[in-house]
């Protein structure tokens, strides 16, 4: 039924509610039973439908807020029906290909306070701040992106948003890589720009060594963005 979905454009609606009904019924009493998050994230590094109709939406986040918001009215569906008794939220990403905003207006009725985003620039340069000016090749693209979600003036996403971090990247292995200047920076600048939540990757669970002073210096800075790193 198209009617309920207002001027936001679909496609393979019938599809998509398939996909949002097997998903609500997986909540009610599926695997996904006793969960109340869910990471509905989408393909990343390819992957993604290249036929003509699909091809009509060029910026991939754009066909991300089409399913979520499928997928969202579903599960409104099926709480007023009392059929699934608890609020789920839904978390979903920008990352890779879905990190540049949606450039489509979002549905008026888009419910904001059972839906996050995550950031993730994975492909950022650590040797800048995030928002160092001086790094053209790397940062400075992302963080557009970035800004485009968080403050951007016709922003399309007016919702929360986690900013996922990688100051343990796995690639890192156990090198010791130490980011207290750049974290220092980096994580007052998130909060300025209206990030409240954070996401870290990948902490390992033991023999910190060296990097317990990163883990050390993001707690404190995370509990208060104005400590004084020095």
């Amino acid at each position: 039924d198209h009617r309920d979905l207002h001027s936001f454009p679909t496609r393979r609606s019938s599809d998509l509610k398939e996909l949002a009904k097997n998903l609500v019924q997986s909540l009610i009493d599926g695997s996904l039973k006793n969960v109340d998050i869910v990471n509905f994230w989408m393909n990343d590094e390819g992957g993604w439908c290249e036929c003509d109709n699909c091809k009509k939406i060029p910026v991939l986040s754009d066909r991300l807020f089409e399913v979520v918001y499928i997928v969202q009215k579903e599960i409104e569906k099926a709480r007023k029906e009392k059929r699934l008794n608890r609020d789920v939220l839904l978390a979903s990403l920008a990352y890779m290909e879905t990190l540049p905003p949606p450039q489509r207006p979002l549905p008026k009725d888009f419910n904001y306070d059972k839906f996050t985003v995550t950031i993730f620039p994975i492909e950022r340069c650590y040797a800048h701040t995030f928002n160092d000016p001086n790094c053209t090749e790397i940062n400075q693209p992302l963080c557009k992106d970035y800004e485009g979600w968080t403050i951007g003036e016709n922003r399309n996403y007016k919702g929360s948003i986690f900013m996922g971090e990688y100051y343990n990247v796995s690639s890192l292995k156990m090198l010791p890589t130490l980011y207290p200047t750049i974290m220092a920076s980096d994580i007052p600048y998130y909060y300025k720009t209206g990030t409240r939540h954070f996401n870290y990757m990948h902490t390992p669970t033991n023999l910190w060594g060296t990097w317990t002073l990163n883990q050390y210096m993001l707690a404190k800075l995370l509990w208060n963005h104005e400590t004084n790193s020095d």
